[in-house]
């Protein structure tokens, strides 16, 4: 309690209603929890396997080949195919920083 207690001291006075206070809260909290459940789920399939996630991926690309080159995933393919293209990007801070961006915008909206 004394977490939420911190956000909704932070969150209070921006001008947004109790309902808005509440929600950006709860969908922060909840954007936190769900990328360190996955992160939690990689880590032990890394614990259980042994294998980096690129050693994973590697062991995995003649069961992920087919799929890629079926064209059934066009978009999703074109992705992969692109130079450049890696999921070395943090994807908690790139989720976060979209998730902030909202609630400024929210903000703004609500005159504060």
């Amino acid at each position: 309690m004394r977490y939420t207690e911190r956000v909704l001291s932070d969150l209070n006075g921006l001008e947004l209603i109790p309902t808005q206070i509440i929600h950006v809260h709860l969908a922060l909290l909840g954007y936190a929890q769900g990328v360190a459940a996955a992160v939690e789920l990689e880590s032990q399939a890394r614990q259980d396997t042994g294998m980096t996630p690129e050693e994973w991926m590697a062991s995995n690309e003649p069961r992920t080949e087919p799929i890629q080159t079926a064209g059934s995933y066009p978009i999703l393919s074109a992705l992969f195919d692109q130079e450049g293209f890696g999921l070395e990007l943090d994807l908690f801070e790139f989720g976060l920083a979209r998730m902030l961006d909202g609630v400024e915008s929210l903000i703004e909206q609500s005159g504060g």
